[in-house]
């Protein structure tokens, strides 16, 4: 009963290197097949050196859905022939051998040394890119929706969204055991001592008178004598000397996911000239007319930080606070410092040390209040 190999490759060039090893290790060619894309017109071809190498027209075209199910037909699960046929449109190579079992794991080795993809990480790398490309037009989305003005009559919503996190589980390979059976000769060279009988006549001249007990030997008379010998005899007894015992044992153990969720927070600014409402000044322009500059100061400052700007966020938002307090107006960064770094450690040390934020706060403060 004959398998099949089958491995994922970046480009054509390293599939053909792989036939080409494959045929030296003495594989049949006309079992070998070598599958091509093209991510440009999302098209398959199959490699045929019959035809003049010319570009396109050195390849056979397939119909739709080809690829997947003459992969399906070689013995591919559905799922990982479709995902197969998704890495051909995005212009990969693959490469397909026919073999007996004896030599699958031959054929498995030699296409594992040619820098074979991986078909489930490839897979997590096309999703996570259409995440992050829905995640932008929803951001650009967002962006325009924030950016509208009311008129009369007029109602705009702002969603408050969070994230949820579930953790789940998935059965995966990770490795196993073959144990074969092989039948040996080996040799065995044994001595064993055996007898063996001869029988000698002798005649003996004689001339004597016949005795008187003797005149019974004027008769026809016959003495047989048989040889005997020995010769080697071989058994064999088939005998269990050891046992191999294939045993699989299921273990369980806990293992810690870490992630992040997201959610949004609105906030609600009053917006107007020179007014006094309580304690906040209202004269001060809107925290989105500031945003855009803080970031730049954390891309300037802090981008290599190992931080997000989100970590950063709240000292900005400190320093815009501490500048709408009209008790503080005119006052300088020196002056204030004491009573702004007693307010963070209170009401913001779960954020982190002041002196790692303190300039983040002190930008925000001379940026507003100039």
């Amino acid at each position: 009963m004959g398998k099949t190999a089958v491995g994922l490759y970046e480009t054509s060039a390293e599939a053909q290197g792989v036939l080409n090893e494959l045929v030296s290790a003495g594989f049949d060619r006309s079992k070998i097949r070598i599958m091509l894309g093209d991510n440009a017109t999302r098209g398959l071809y199959e490699w045929n050196e019959n035809l003049p190498d010319s570009g396109r027209g050195a390849r056979a075209q397939w119909a739709d859905g080809g690829a997947s199910a003459a992969l399906i037909s070689m013995g591919v699960p559905r799922d990982d022939a479709e995902d197969y046929e998704e890495a051909l449109h995005r212009g990969h190579a693959l490469v397909s051998v026919a073999t007996t079992d004896q030599r699958i794991d031959k054929a498995v080795d030699i296409m594992s040394h040619h820098n074979m993809v991986d078909l489930h990480d490839r897979k997590l790398s096309w999703q996570k890119t259409a995440s992050t490309g829905t995640a932008a037009a929803s951001a650009a989305s967002a962006a325009a929706d924030r950016s509208r003005t009311l008129k009369g009559n007029e109602e705009a919503t702002l969603p408050v969204v969070e994230e949820e996190i579930r953790v789940g589980k998935r059965e995966v390979e990770r490795g196993g055991v073959r144990v074969r059976a092989h039948v040996t000769e080996t040799p065995v060279d044994e001595t064993v001592e055996l007898r063996q009988e001869h029988v000698h006549v002798e005649r003996r001249p004689a001339d004597r008178p016949l005795g008187a007990g003797e005149l019974d030997q004027l008769r026809d008379q016959t003495i047989e004598v048989k040889e005997r010998g020995e010769e080697a005899v071989v058994s064999k007894e088939a005998r269990v000397v050891e046992e191999v015992v294939v045993r699989k044992d299921v273990e369980t153990h806990q293992e810690r996911v870490q992630d992040t969720v997201r959610r949004t927070d609105v906030e609600v600014e009053q917006l107007g000239n020179e007014t006094r409402s309580g304690n906040i000044r209202t004269d001060i322009p809107a925290w989105d007319r500031f945003a855009g500059d803080f970031r730049a100061d954390y891309q300037s400052r802090y981008a290599n930080s190992g931080l997000a700007y989100s970590a950063y966020e709240p000292a900005y938002r400190y320093g815009y606070t501490l500048a709408t307090r009209p008790d503080w107006r005119g006052r300088s960064w020196a002056d204030i410092e004491p009573e702004a770094r007693r307010q963070w450690e209170i009401e913001y040390k779960d954020r982190g040390p002041w002196d790692k934020f303190k300039d983040a706060v002190r930008h925000a403060w001379m940026r507003v209040t100039s």
